[in-house]
Order: structure tokens, then sequence, then C-alpha cells
């Protein structure tokens, strides 16, 4: 058998690729480290010391491939993105309640994500929080719209801000102080109350949509007001 690409001709580990290797994976501890302390306390609350310490590291470390806590931070959020990629392209959207149902079980198997969001909106000085997640936050918002004006077209304007709060709002809760409570329970009974949850919010989305559906003017309703 030859060598891989990164091996000599004794199969050996070449000191280049296993650098690498070391660095990927000292970025990964880097940005799950940050993620649970950026969930946690929030931008402003949590210190590259913490982060450094909780991942395990010296600061210095962490600075060598993040200069600033601002640019951790935005690593944090590209991280999130990368992981909510199919939900946030627009083109990828579908326009049947499989696409509610992903976003049910991307928040609800990341409860650091719901934690970061509730934390910057609940957070009273917006000023503090980089630009990186204002961005973020507004292509959620925008996905959702996507998905309400594929499953209801003549949606008010309004029901998108309505249709976000009543999908990912009780999501949002149950993955942050529910779903807490369930880990401390026996695995079985916290994948049950994760499906009861998926089922309850997806009956409550149904009839959301009739009620949005049946309210919502269509185009010649519109033109005869006019």
């Amino acid at each position: 058998m030859k060598p891989g690409a990164g091996s000599d001709r004794q199969g050996r580990t070449r000191p280049g690729r296993a650098l690498q290797e070391r660095g990927r994976l000292a970025r990964r501890q880097i940005l799950d480290a940050a993620e649970q302390l950026f969930a946690r306390l929030g931008y402003a609350g949590a210190s590259l010391d913490a982060i450094a310490e909780r991942a395990g590291m010296s600061k210095q470390r962490i600075l060598h491939y993040h200069p600033t806590k601002q640019a951790l931070y935005e690593a944090v959020v590209a991280d999130l993105e990368s992981y909510l990629a199919d939900l946030l392209d627009p083109d990828a959207a579908s326009d049947e309640l499989p696409g509610v149902e992903a976003w049910i079980d991307k928040l609800a198997e990341r409860p650091t994500l719901a934690h970061l969001i509730l934390n910057e909106v609940a957070s009273p000085d917006t000023s503090s929080s980089p630009r990186a997640f204002t961005r973020f936050a507004s292509r959620i918002t925008d996905s959702f719209e996507v998905l309400l004006r594929r499953l209801a077209p003549h949606a008010h304007p309004d029901d998108a801000f309505h249709f976000t709060s009543a999908i990912a709002g009780t999501t949002l809760f149950y993955a942050t102080a529910v779903h807490e409570r369930a880990a401390g329970r026996r695995r079985d009974r916290g994948s049950q109350s994760g499906r009861r949850h998926k089922q309850l919010v997806m009956s409550t989305t149904r009839h959301l949509l009739a009620e949005i559906r049946r309210t919502s003017p269509t185009p010649s309703t519109r033109a005869a007001r006019h």
C-alpha cells in the first residue's frame, strides 16, 4: 500500500500534516468553549480568560487564532450559520411543512444556539453585540418569511413575524428551559419529550397556517378594495 499524502514512505504522519490536525482540533475546541460561554453569559459577559479556561488552553493561544473577542464571536456565529446553512438558503427553502420540522430539529439539537439567540434578543444594549449577530438574526427572520410565503403566498406582511414567533419562539424556550430539565431524566424520557414538543408545535403550526390562509386577502380581494 502506498503511503498517504500526509505520510512518509514508512507510513508515518508528516510533521506538517500533524501540525495542521492539531490546529484544526484546537480551533474546534476554542469554538465549542466560546459558543458555550457566549450562549450562557452573552457577548459582554463572556471573557477571553473564561473561554480559555473552559477550552483548557492559554488565552495567548486563543488570540493566535482569533486576535480579538469580537473576532472569536464572529467565528462562532459563522460556525452556527454553517450549521443552519440549508435552512438559511432561500433557494433551498421547502414549500412543505417538513421545512418547519427541520427548524424545530435544528434548534432542539443545539441548545446553545437557542441560548445565544435569546441572550442577544433580550439584551437591552444592542450596541454591545457585534454586527455578525445582527446579520445572522436577519437571515433567520428572512428564512422564516420565505418559508411562510411558500406555504401561504397571500399572507399579510405582518404574519411573517407571528409565524416566526409561533415556531421559533416556542422551540427556543423549549431548547433553553424545558430541554435542560429533560436532560436530567432517563434518555428515553428526554427523547419522548422532544417528540412530543415537535408534535405540538407542528399541530400549532398547521392551525396557524390555516388561520393565516383563511384571513389573508386574495389578489382579487385586494384589487376590489382599490
